[in-house]
C-alpha cells in the first residue's frame, strides 16, 4: 500500500499542506505497473498522454483530460502507451474524505468526474507548479466534486460576502470559514451556489471594480490604484483590466 505522495513513477514535484497531498509524476512510454493500492482517496488528473488501468473486476482507458477519483486502497494495475504520461494528483486523507461524503459526495468508488473538475484542476496546477499557496483553490475543486443543490443561502453567506467586500486583500479561507462557522469545503460548496462563482473569482470581481472607479474618478498614478486595491504590482492590474475591459488604463482614463 502506497502511502501519500507516493507513486509509481518519477516525481517531478510535490506538497502537503493540511492532509492534502499535491503531486506530479511522469511515467516511461510502453511501461507496467504492477497491482497497488494508496492509503489514500485521490484525485487523478491525466495532462498527456493514455493508459489502461485494471481492477479486480474492471479495466478502464484513461486518457489526457479526464478527472477521475479513486477510493481509498482500491487496487489496481496499470499499462502505459507509447508516449508515456504525466499526471497531476491530489490526495486526501480520512478528515478530508469525511468532509467530501459531508456535501453529497459519495468516495466508495472509482468514477469518472466532470470537466468542469479538472478545469479547476488546471488552477490549481498552475499555482502548484509556481510554488504558490493553493490551498484555497484545491478547496473550490473539492467543493466542485458534489453537484450544488438549489436552496435558500444560509445566513451566515452574508456576514461572509461582507467580509470580501471589507477586505483589501483577500481574506483566507480558514478566516472565512471561521466567520461563518462552517468547514472550509462547506463553505466553498455553499458560496458557489449562491454567487455562481468561487469565493476567488468573486473578490477579484470587487478588486476589478475599485480599481476601475480609482482610475475613471481619480488622477491617481497606476501604481498607486494597483497598491491600494490589493493588486501585487501595476502590471498585475494593467493585465486584470486589459482582460476584463480590452482597454488599456490609459485608454480608460481618456474616454
Amino acid at each position: 500500500m502506497l502511502r501519500a505522495g507516493e507513486f509509481l513513477g518519477r516525481p517531478v514535484q510535490a506538497h502537503e499542506s493540511d492532509g492534502l497531498t499535491l503531486t506530479l509524476y511522469d511515467y516511461a512510454a510502453s511501461c507496467s505497473l504492477p497491482l497497488h493500492g494508496h492509503e489514500n482517496a485521490y484525485l487523478s488528473f491525466p495532462l498527456t498522454g493514455e493508459y489502461e488501468e485494471r481492477t479486480i473486476n474492471a479495466a478502464r482507458t484513461c486518457a489526457a483530460g479526464q478527472a477521475l477519483f479513486h477510493p481509498t486502497g482500491e487496487t489496481h494495475r496499470a499499462a502505459f502507451g507509447g508516449v508515456g504520461a504525466t499526471i497531476f494528483s491530489i490526495e486526501m486523507d480520512g478528515a478530508w474524505l469525511d468532509r467530501v461524503r459531508d456535501v453529497g459526495f459519495a468516495g466508495g468508488d472509482r468514477r469518472k468526474l466532470s470537466p468542469a473538475v479538472f478545469a479547476q484542476a488546471r488552477r490549481v496546477l498552475q499555482r502548484f507548479l509556481r510554488g504558490e499557496n493553493t490551498d484555497a483553490d484545491v478547496v473550490d475543486l473539492i467543493a466542485a466534486l458534489s453537484p450544488s443543490q438549489p436552496s435558500s443561502p444560509p445566513p451566515w453567506l452574508e456576514r461572509v460576502r461582507q467580509s470580501l467586500h471589507d477586505s483589501m486583500v483577500r481574506p483566507p479561507l480558514r478566516s472565512l470559514a471561521r466567520i461563518a462557522g462552517v468547514h472550509q469545503v462547506h463553505l466553498a460548496r455553499s458560496f458557489r451556489a449562491a454567487h455562481g462563482c468561487t469565493i476567488g473569482e468573486y473578490f477579484s470581481t470587487i478588486r476589478l471594480s475599485r480599481a476601475l472607479a480609482l482610475l475613471r474618478n481619480s488622477r491617481r498614478a497606476l501604481a498607486d490604484v494597483a497598491a491600494v486595491c490589493g493588486y501585487s504590482d501595476q502590471s498585475h492590474l494593467s493585465r486584470d483590466i486589459r482582460r476584463a475591459t480590452g482597454a488599456t488604463p490609459l485608454q480608460l482614463r481618456q474616454r
